[in-house]
């Protein structure tokens, strides 16, 4: 996890959470300005923009800059693909079973790939983190994919 490449595969995490809450912000406010669209506004500004200081710090350090570039466009990307996708695709996740298995993807996504980074570098954070994270993560896919199946 250590260097450039693991800093942006980090700071993509925060990237793709508020740039989702960004454009959902942004089909919001077709329909007028509400309390809870202000709260993603804010909160998708902060999530997603703030790494973004981080990041052109720690590239601009490692002489990377192009890497900043990476963040930006993912950053957009999400965004923009949150904002403008259909609401036909968005109606097909809005079944409980298919967040649970979203979030059971991520999560073992997260600790498999932490955790087979960091292998080398301390085993016993490695196995609580990594094995944390991938074991609630295939708990929640396997709840998730049982009932829809």
């Amino acid at each position: 996890m250590n260097g450039p490449i693991g800093t942006l595969a980090f700071i993509s995490i925060f990237h793709v959470l508020g740039g989702g809450a960004l454009g959902l912000t942004l089909r919001g406010l077709r329909k007028g300005i509400e309390f809870n669209k202000i709260f993603f506004l804010v909160g998708g500004t902060g999530f997603g923009c703030m790494p973004l200081a981080i990041g052109a710090q720690s590239f601009a350090q490692a002489n990377v800059m192009y890497l900043f570039v990476v963040e930006v466009l993912i950053l957009a990307g999400a965004i923009v693909l949150t904002a403008f996708i259909p609401d036909w695709i968005l109606d097909t996740f809005k079944s409980p079973d298919v967040v649970t298995i979203g979030m059971g993807g991520l999560f073992f996504f997260i600790g498999v790939v932490v955790g087979g980074a960091m292998l080398k570098t301390d085993p016993v954070f490695t196995l609580l983190f990594g094995g944390s994270f991938a074991g609630a993560g295939a708990l929640l896919l396997y709840r998730g994919l049982r009932t829809l199946l």
